[in-house]
């Protein structure tokens, strides 16, 4: 008995001891102070994730799905682009990131998830064929002979794809 009272009696000198500006706040009221939602959930309606890591240089999280083979970055908005590479023969044949969130983190050559079609046209010009892609809504801009096509929705690039020309899907 005279043990579990010294030990008591111990914790609360050091407990009373220690001033409240000294204990660490909660994850989850930093993540809040700092913009951050409370819980990020990398599932959607074809994947449950694998892995996750976290990117100092973007400020998000890494998740991974090896059953889609998609990477998402998933930042403070919770809308994450997502990449996807395509392997054939364990060789990466096409890379394609896609995403209806506005970010500067996945380009290609001036061109990034969000950015209008004028800006698109400014830096390759007009397509040379535009037609309905797989998405509901979104339209393929490719640009034959070259191996790169955007995806287009209400008039701003979802999607850049960028495929190996000896690959045949």
């Amino acid at each position: 008995m005279f043990r579990r009272t010294a030990v008591a009696a111990a914790l609360l000198v050091v407990t009373t001891a220690i001033p409240a500006q000294a204990i660490a706040p909660a994850p989850a009221v930093l993540a809040a102070q700092q913009g951050w939602p409370r819980t990020i959930s990398g599932e959607t309606a074809d994947r449950y994730p694998e892995g996750v890591s976290w990117d100092p240089t973007r400020q998000a999280f890494l998740i991974g799905s090896m059953a889609t083979g998609r990477i998402s970055a998933v930042d403070r908005s919770g809308q994450p682009p997502y990449l996807v590479a395509t392997v054939q023969k364990d060789r990466i044949v096409a890379l394609q990131v896609s995403g209806s969130a506005t970010t500067k983190d996945f380009g290609f050559n001036h061109i990034n998830l969000g950015d209008d079609t004028k800006t698109l046209i400014r830096y390759f010009g007009a397509a040379s064929r535009v037609g309905p892609s797989g998405e509901a809504g979104t339209d393929l801009w490719s640009y034959q002979p070259w191996p790169f096509s955007f995806e287009v929705k209400a008039a701003h690039v979802t999607s850049i794809r960028i495929v190996d020309p000896t690959y045949q899907e």
